[in-house]
């Protein structure tokens, strides 16, 4: 169960005042960002309000008396607690915010519909457009051997999902390099481009990450108005991925869009349920040499289809490209520093146990099965987790034990049909 701790001090003012303030925070320690927090007086009806900040913190004035204080996070069970403020009197609270389970779906489903798609923080995901933007000027985000360099420009983010903001657009002027860990990758790189090193100018970017990518960006750059011309940058970032051609062009579109296809929000979904994963980054970079240059930094594997350890990597996605292909693949650099890489490196979140599986195909060659899987988590606190089942299966429902329905993700055949 995911849980937010929260500890609320009052300080005493003057006779007619106090400060009422707090952190709230999520299980790594983390603040948690855009929790509301409310206090209404009992005497008089009237409401303070105040969000805790990126940092987790928040602070208000309340004159003496009475309070009814709510504190509420999307996707966490409302807190609410009475506390009375009292002259040179100080109270704390200590809040606990339970992750909210999802079970209205299973009560109010019409004849003919499924649980698919049905989580709301996925959907929250899923539909998620730009909205907090910033004026940025020279920030530098290092991940591994990759630098990228946002000179100059504006990056909308997204609304936050369970307190946290987890994707990003830009345009302006940017930079991307990587200078290769290994001699191996850099030989393969120089054999692929013709040089030793990664250097690409972009005029647009978007990112999706689970890291501390929002924080970092927020703590260096110019609050500017809200509004997002960065929008159309995810809207086609979302275009890209959310499209399975057939057939595929090349190899490397094969291997990207095949059953184990990318659905980034559900990636991100399984992050943001379980805070004890290492957080991960994908920056698609927009560029002026090659249009679809991605770089990936996901500590579960970088190219999932590969079945291969490697946490970093550097793809031409553009199968019109001459130099097209998988031009880095490596272990963190820590790794090789530290001779800790590996190539036996087990990713997996399940063992799989036993499975069954029953068919039945009619005379107009329809096929149906049911499928039943016993598995062994390989860790704690993972509540997603993804099968490579081909997107022209398509599932009707996912029960456990005692016949209960759960909610799942699957997208549309021609699209992120991906299954978790």
């Amino acid at each position: 169960m995911l849980a937010v701790m929260g500890t609320l001090s009052i300080a005493c003012a003057p006779l007619w005042a106090a400060t009422l303030s707090g952190t709230v925070r999520d299980p790594s320690g983390a603040g948690a960002l855009n929790a509301q927090i409310s206090a209404r007086s009992e005497s008089t009806s009237s409401v303070v309000e105040a969000t805790t900040d990126d940092q987790g913190r928040f602070t208000m004035e309340l004159a003496a008396g009475s309070y009814q204080v709510r504190i509420s996070l999307a996707g966490f069970v409302t807190v609410e607690r009475r506390v009375v403020i009292q002259e040179a009197h100080a109270e704390v609270l200590d809040i606990k915010l339970e992750l909210a389970e999802s079970h209205a779906e299973v009560n109010v489903r019409g004849k003919g519909e499924t649980l698919a798609n049905s989580d709301p923080n996925y959907r929250a995901l899923r539909d998620a457009q730009p909205r907090e933007t910033f004026s940025v000027s020279n920030i530098v985000l290092k991940r591994d051997r990759g630098t990228l360099t946002l000179k100059s420009g504006r990056i909308s983010f997204v609304p936050p999902v369970l307190g946290r903001v987890t994707m990003a657009a830009f345009t302006g002027e940017g930079e991307f390099t990587l200078d290769p860990a290994v001699t191996p990758e850099r030989d393969n790189l120089r054999l692929i481009t013709g040089t030793d090193t990664v250097d690409e100018s972009f005029a647009r970017l978007a990112l999706c990450f689970t890291d501390e990518t929002y924080e970092e960006i927020k703590r260096q750059a110019e609050k500017g108005p809200d509004v997002a011309p960065e929008r159309d940058v995810l809207n086609d970032l979302r275009h890209r991925l959310r499209h399975r051609p057939d057939p595929p062009r090349s190899l490397l579109e094969y291997l990207l869009t095949s059953e184990s296809i990318d659905n980034v929000e559900s990636d991100i979904l399984a992050d943001l349920y379980n805070p004890k994963r290492p957080g991960f980054f994908s920056a698609y970079i927009f560029g002026r040499k090659h249009g679809d240059l991605r770089f990936l930094v996901r500590p579960r594997g970088a190219i999932p289809q590969l079945l291969s350890p490697e946490e970093v990597a550097v793809l031409n996605a553009d199968p019109g490209a001459n130099d097209e292909g998988i031009w880095y693949l490596a272990h963190y650099a820590s790794e090789y520093a530290a001779h800790r890489a590996s190539s036996h490196e087990d990713k997996r979140i399940i063992h799989v146990d036993h499975y069954s599986i029953e068919t039945a195909i009619d005379r107009r060659g329809r096929f149906a099965a049911v499928a039943g899987i016993n598995f062994t988590t390989l860790g704690d606190g993972d509540r997603v987790v993804k099968f490579d089942l081909l997107p022209s299966l398509r599932v009707t429902r996912v029960t456990v034990p005692g016949g209960r329905e759960i909610s799942y993700v699957q997208e549309k055949r021609n699209e992120d049909g991906s299954f978790s």
